[in-house]
This record gives C-alpha cells, sequence and structure tokens, in this order.
C-alpha cells in the first residue's frame, strides 16, 4: 500500500485578519454598551418634544390674533398714512381689549403687546402696515422645566 503524505499549508493566520476580527468585537461590544447606557437620554430627549409642541402652538395662537386685530384695525381707522400712527393705535388697543376676559388676556402672552404699540414699531405705507413684536412665551412644566422662548416677529397686513 501506497502511502499518501498530504501537506498541510500553516494553518496560523494572517496578523492583518486576526487584527480585523479583534477591532470588530471590540466595536460591537463598546456600541452595545453605548446604546445600552445611553438609552435614558435618548427616550428623554425624544419625549420632550411636547415642548416644541407647546411653543408652536402659542405661535400660531399669537398669529392668529394678533393678525385678526390689525385687519381689524386697518378696517376700523380707514384712510391711514405715514402719519396717522395715534389713531391705528387706538384702534389696535381696542380691539385687542375684546380678547379680554376677567381682567385677563385669552392668551397671557398678548398682554405683552401693548407697551410695545409705539412709533418705532409701527411702520405704516401706502400699500401697508407693519408691526414688530417681542413676545416672551414661558411655560413651566412639572416643577421642573422652565421654557423661556422670545418670539420676535413683524406682522405685516397689506392696506
Amino acid at each position: 500500500m501506497k502511502k499518501i503524505k498530504i501537506r498541510f499549508k500553516n494553518r496560523k493566520a494572517n496578523i492583518p485578519i486576526t487584527l480585523l476580527v479583534f477591532m470588530a468585537l471590540v466595536l460591537t461590544v463598546y456600541a452595545l454598551y453605548s446604546f445600552n447606557t445611553n438609552d435614558k437620554k435618548v427616550s428623554s430627549e425624544v419625549s420632550d418634544s411636547r415642548f416644541l409642541d407647546y411653543i408652536y402652538s402659542q405661535e400660531n395662537e399669537i398669529n392668529f390674533y394678533v393678525g385678526n386685530v390689525m385687519e381689524k384695525s386697518i378696517a376700523k381707522t380707514g384712510q391711514i398714512n405715514s402719519g396717522n400712527y395715534q389713531a391705528f393705535i387706538d384702534n389696535f388697543k381696542i380691539e385687542l381689549y375684546k380678547y379680554k376676559k376677567n381682567q385677563t388676556f385669552i392668551i397671557t402672552e398678548l398682554s405683552q403687546i401693548e407697551p410695545q404699540l409705539i412709533g418705532d414699531n409701527i411702520e405704516i405705507t401706502d400699500k401697508f402696515v407693519s408691526l414688530n413684536l417681542n413676545i416672551k412665551i414661558e411655560k413651566k412644566f412639572h416643577d421642573k422645566f422652565i421654557i423661556s422662548y422670545l418670539y420676535n416677529k413683524k406682522f405685516v397686513k397689506s392696506i
């Protein structure tokens, strides 16, 4: 019987392949550890989107009420020219007070508008009336968080 010798090649793996497998294992373990420890942080950031929802809803309500008051004030003032600031301001205040019930506004942020009704914040031309307002929106959540947002907008209505 004839003996056949089979020669096996060197079974040692190359060093770069060994390092690649080792680094992949280290990276996998680190990723799993990182996801596990940061799980609470990620979930709290996602659940805090309600803060932005509140701010956006307040902005929308402010836009609606101020736009409505401006339209009615322009209609009541009649012919508006660049020197007719006071008539527009007076009509704006009258319309604004219609949104006051029991000495408080429907939206508390509307109370910040009256002190800003000065000539520097109002621009009147032949085609439009613009009003620059800075309104601070604040909300307290669960006695832990206080959101304070300064809403700066130029409200423009055509004549």
